[in-house]
């Protein structure tokens, strides 16, 4: 996953811990050894990449997806035409317009889904209920009442943003400005132009099913075939493109092993010393 990369990318390069992951936030928050997180440099670090990590991550999915979001808003004769108009840079050009208030939306998301649940769950939920499905609930609960409640305001401005682009009086085509944007919102509708219960619900709807569970998946369901696809793209690696390049695999294969293991070297150790989970 795009977060996972992000996570692990700058970690490494802070020399800090992962965001929790797997069996980890079924561990004891009062068992944890936090000498190494006591620091400020290391707190400094731990904040930057908890805004870092799923903003790359939320510009990296605007960058595929919100192109094609634009295309189905103004439908694909009209984006055409708004595409001509405003004569961007290939690089914009693949962005689309109102990219800044869609990746906004995915950072929300992401950082809902990736960092502010998994970080809950292990140290605030109550130990003696910590279980499969209360993550699944838990993780649901979090993604309607605080990620939508906060991301519709972004799926707001991006929908109003791109009526910008058009106007509606002269119909020129125009460059987004998204303070003019909000200050016009504001004026004309209040606060109800960002954020309606009906807007809400709609979105809760769309989005709650799938990424509302998103927590759940991505810390139950996908480490139980880590280890046999790390596995696997080593062999590949080995048998194939390593030995096309005439190249020395043996160090690239013991750190695939190394993290191929690591999983389950994690699960071992906290099942022997952690206590009943309630499962």
């Amino acid at each position: 996953m795009v977060f996972q990369i992000c996570d692990r990318a700058i970690s490494t390069a802070f020399d800090i811990p992962t965001m929790p992951y797997g069996e980890q936030l079924m561990d004891d928050p009062s068992l944890k050894n936090n000498t190494d997180e006591s620091t400020t440099s290391t707190s400094i670090k731990q904040c930057i990449k908890i805004i870092l990590a799923p903003a790359i991550a939320g510009v990296i999915e605007s960058g595929v997806s919100n192109r094609a979001e634009v295309q189905r808003f103004y439908g694909i004769q009209k984006f055409s035409q708004v595409e001509n108009a405003l004569k961007w840079n290939t690089i914009s050009r693949i962005c689309g317009p109102a990219f800044v208030a869609n990746s906004s939306r995915n950072f929300i998301m992401s950082a809902t889904s990736f960092v502010i649940t998994p970080v809950l769950y292990r140290d605030y939920y109550p130990q003696q209920s910590k279980s499969k499905t209360s993550l699944f609930w838990f993780g649901l609960g979090v993604n309607v009442f605080i990620g939508n409640s906060i991301a519709i305001t972004q799926q707001s401005l991006w929908g109003r943003s791109l009526d910008y682009v058009v106007g509606r009086k002269d119909g020129m085509v125009r460059n987004i400005n998204y303070r003019a944007v909000i200050e016009g919102s504001l004026k004309n509708d209040g606060f109800s132009a960002f954020f309606t219960v009906p807007k809400w619900a709609s979105r809760v709807m769309m989005n709650a099913p799938v990424q509302g569970t998103l927590p759940w998946f991505y810390n139950e369901i996908l480490p139980l075939a880590e280890k046999s696809i790390l596995n696997a793209s080593k062999a590949i690696y080995f048998g194939f493109w390593g030995k096309a390049r005439g190249e020395d695999c043996q160090p690239l294969m013991r750190r695939i092993t190394k993290r191929a293991n690591l999983y389950s070297d994690e699960k071992n150790n906290t099942t022997a010393t952690s206590p009943s989970r309630g499962r």
